[in-house]
């Protein structure tokens, strides 16, 4: 899955949405 960082605190986006590593 490709993966994304923003100053929010994601890390991860899936086909479904965004994933919290947090």
């Amino acid at each position: 899955l490709p993966k994304a960082k923003s100053d929010m605190g994601w890390d991860a986006i899936t086909k479904d949405g965004l994933e919290e590593d947090e």
